[in-house]
């Protein structure tokens, strides 16, 4: 793994059941990507519907 990188790994037995982002643009996509791969729940907002469609089409809940 690259300096600076970090490997996000689903938790067990901690209190972090589902991760939420708002406004998920170019930086914030990239990072709830690797987020969601990495098995948690999520929920996305943006004003853009196709800021969100590849996280919604990953699992993710829409909110409102």
């Amino acid at each position: 793994m690259q300096p600076g990188y970090t490997s996000f790994k689903p938790l067990t037995g901690g209190n972090m059941e589902t991760v939420g982002f708002v406004e998920v643009g170019r930086m914030g996509s990239a990072m709830a990507h690797k987020i969601q791969n990495a098995g948690y729940a999520m929920v996305v907002q943006d004003n853009r519907e196709e800021a969100t469609r590849p996280l919604l089409e990953g699992g993710a809940s829409h909110g409102r």
